[in-house]
């Protein structure tokens, strides 16, 4: 004896309803994946440093240094360590630091801000340091204006940023890179 079963057309559509419906969750779970993506990235932070030269007179030079938050949404930091010539230190034993590397110049300190902890609002510049470089006699100006950028092109800021949504980078000196975690996000979670 042979069974045979007919569909009939309200079980057709009600299967094909479901069908549609499946497809359709997935769709609306997929878009808000993105959505949450471009939420995130839409506030991201981009930290950028920035070292400026500047001659007084043919025997005193200023370096400034600063950071600048070029991204969209704020800028979280976390540590910062000041570098010159791969060591690095704390703000305020910096320019006796650099001193000590060139002990022919007289270095000054002129405007030391910390910048641990703080939060960069979208666009705002922070200037961390700057450092007055005297000529004692020892130099002539041509070699002052070399040993000033060699100074220049040692010095570095290295540090870690997160976006408000826990998103973290790191930076040393002109280098960017995405990170896991950060510590400083870890604490305030």
């Amino acid at each position: 004896m042979k069974i045979t079963k007919k569909i009939n057309a309200s079980v057709a559509i009600a299967l094909t309803a479901v069908l549609i419906s499946t497809i359709s969750v997935f769709i609306s779970l997929k878009e808000t994946e993105i959505l949450i993506a471009q939420k995130e990235a839409s506030i991201w932070p981009y930290m950028e440093n920035s070292i400026d030269i500047s001659k007084n007179n043919d025997s005193t030079y200023m370096i400034r240094v600063s950071s600048q938050n070029k991204g969209v949404g704020p800028a979280i930091l976390d540590s910062v360590f000041y570098g010159v010539k791969n060591k690095e230190f704390q703000n305020w034993r910096f320019h006796s630091q650099v001193q000590k590397l060139y002990p022919k110049l007289k270095i000054l300190n002129f405007g030391n801000a910390e910048l641990s902890n703080k939060v960069l609002a979208s666009n705002e510049k922070f200037n961390v340091f700057s450092i007055k470089i005297i000529n004692q006699g020892h130099f002539t100006s041509i070699d002052l204006n070399r040993i000033v950028n060699e100074i220049a092109s040692d010095i570095y800021l290295r540090y870690s940023y997160t976006s408000i949504y826990g998103k973290c980078w790191m930076v040393k000196g002109y280098t960017l890179k995405r990170a896991e975690n950060c510590n400083y996000w870890k604490e305030i979670q």
